[in-house]
């Protein structure tokens, strides 16, 4: 296990973040983050449902009215969603295209956030803004139809962010006490969705003693294979350190444990006041050195704010490598998979997914080049292709 220390380089506080709510689980998201915003960090709320937009929030309202809909929602219909939000496309490229780093909140099921969303997210990538996704899963009870459609909007939109932080709404069933109302479950979603995205907005904007940068996290983004995980802990009184990792390890919506043992980069926010200790980080960072795998890659940041008194959080972000996770991200993706789902998402079009054939290069001839003296080194003929020397199958 590898902890590496540097300092912060470059004016840091010059990153522009911009957070985008699409579709009414996404727009609870960023009216829940009351206050905040400055010109560096704005957050949208776009929705096709005028109603959705309505009341007094500092984010900025963008009513995704279009021929599609006629000034209503769109019913569960993605592509009418897609469409509404392309009907904006000047104006959201514009404003993506001032962004370093671009948060997209949205639950998938419904026609605004899987569809909208999965537009958004393209524009994002199109701008060269590092993008990173939350999504919201149904609930089993929502229905199959709702969880294939967000199943097969997930896999869309995979293909375009940069990073996934996937949050499953089941998972809080076994949470949910017999007298958890439905209104404050979807709010516990919004609220830790929210406090997800200002913490990372505070690592990478406020400076620390020991520092976490944007090309940090875009390194440990773009090296994940679309899904990554992002949690928050936070505590105070005493034995706040142990109850801010138990926080984070032991999150409702998220496996962290699983994933953090076989995440290859793991990025760590700690943030106190100035009652700070080394004690307190040293607890923090062993007891998640207990669950990461050996090979981790941790970057640890510190920083210390003095308006904070009492309370110590941090942020966990985790991903797995590219190569380390193919294996991994295809048994997921083929999970996703629900039959019927692409009859939902393309009108009647089943999606299938192409099967590889071996190509046939076992025969190799040298033309007009048979009758050259063979370049040899060692025994081996280089004139032969190295993966017909290695015995190495390609896939068409």
């Amino acid at each position: 296990m590898e902890v590496q220390i540097k300092s912060r380089v470059g004016n840091l506080h010059e990153l522009t973040m911009l957070v985008f709510g699409v579709g009414g689980c996404g727009v609870q998201v960023v009216k829940s983050m009351t206050g905040g915003w400055t010109e560096r960090f704005k957050g949208y709320l776009l929705d096709t449902d005028p109603q959705m937009l309505g009341g007094d929030f500092d984010a900025e309202p963008i009513h995704l009215n279009s021929r599609a809909t006629q000034g209503m929602s769109c019913a569960g219909d993605v592509a009418a969603g897609r469409r509404a939000l392309n009907e904006n496309r000047e104006q959201l490229s514009e404003l993506c295209s001032m962004a370093d780093i671009i948060f997209v909140a949205a639950g998938f099921g419904g026609g605004t956030g899987t569809g909208g969303a999965n537009a958004l997210v393209e524009i994002a990538s199109d701008a060269g803004a590092l993008v990173i996704g939350f999504v919201a899963m149904p609930f089993d009870f929502e229905g199959a139809e709702r969880r294939a459609i967000a199943k097969d909007g997930l896999l869309q939109f995979q293909d375009a962010a940069d990073g996934v932080v996937l949050v499953e709404n089941q998972r809080l069933l076994p949470w949910a006490s017999d007298k958890t109302s439905i209104e404050s479950a979807f709010e516990v979603v919004a609220e830790t969705v929210s406090k997800d995205i200002r913490a990372m907005q505070r690592l990478l904007a406020s400076p620390g003693v020991v520092n976490i940068d944007f090309a940090d996290v875009r390194r440990a983004v773009m090296n994940s294979h679309g899904l990554c995980t992002m949690v928050c802990g936070q505590a105070s009184g005493k034995g706040r350190a142990e109850q801010a990792v138990k926080g984070v390890l032991d999150h409702p919506l998220f496996c962290s444990r699983a994933v953090l043992a076989k995440a290859s980069s793991v990025i760590v926010g700690i943030c106190g006041g100035r009652d700070l200790t080394l004690r307190e980080i040293d607890i923090i960072m062993t007891s998640l050195g207990e669950v990461l795998g050996e090979h981790a890659r941790i970057k640890m940041g510190t920083s210390v704010d003095s308006t904070i008194k009492d309370e110590v959080s941090l942020i966990v972000l985790a991903s797995e490598s590219r190569e380390a996770g193919a294996d991994a991200c295809m048994e997921q993706r083929e999970s996703l998979v629900v039959p019927g789902a692409g009859e939902k998402m393309s009108g009647g079009k089943k999606k299938v997914r192409p099967v590889q054939s071996s190509l046939n290069l076992d025969a190799p001839g040298k033309g007009r080049f048979k009758d050259v003296e063979p370049t040899l080194r060692n025994g081996e003929d280089l004139d032969t292709p190295t993966f017909m020397r290695r015995g190495i199958k390609l896939r068409s």
